[in-house]
């Protein structure tokens, strides 16, 4: 007697063969996924007030001199917008000698930063904002429904704003 074959049908053939792609297919995706996760993490720059710099005066000038250096090494476009980086260094270089506290150096260093003339470039210091804006009535500035931390300094809505840092507004 002949052994009689049994033939899978070729929709179950397809079938097993779609599965087996997709399978392949999702852990594919899904390596890919876990490698883009964890390869391009980057940590958070930490975020200082410049008055809480963890640094001492005596460290200013080395300190200085690497952001420089990563500069240089990192920012390839100085030469195509004609920036002398060294001249540049040589001034700041100098100023940030005279520089006595850590507000003082940030500042310079913010400076710094932006005579790269970077837009994308930026420093990772903290500022005392508020989060809130006045509104200009004629040569006036009013406190417009202030948030939380306003109200908490004693703002009201609807105050008069005549001067910031003991400067009148209307200088």
């Amino acid at each position: 007697m002949k052994p009689i074959s049994r033939k899978r049908p070729l929709w179950k053939k397809v079938l097993k063969v779609s599965g087996i792609t997709l399978l392949i297919l999702l852990l594919v995706f899904g390596g890919l996924l876990v490698y883009a996760c964890y390869a391009y993490r980057e940590q958070p720059a930490e975020s200082y007030y410049l008055s809480e710099l963890p640094l001492t005066r005596d460290r200013f000038d080395a300190d200085f001199e690497e952001i420089h250096h990563t500069v240089v090494e990192n920012y390839s476009l100085y030469r195509r917008k004609g920036i002398d980086m060294d001249s540049l260094y040589r001034v700041y270089a100098g100023r940030v000698a005279r520089a006595e506290t850590t507000t003082d150096y940030g500042l310079l260093v913010r400076e710094y930063i932006a005579a790269l003339q970077a837009g994308h470039a930026s420093t990772p210091f903290a500022l005392y904002t508020a989060g809130d804006y006045p509104v200009v009535i004629h040569d006036s500035l009013f406190v417009n429904h202030p948030n939380s931390y306003l109200l908490q300094s004693g703002f009201r809505n609807k105050d008069r704003i005549v001067a910031i840092d003991d400067i009148p507004v209307l200088q």
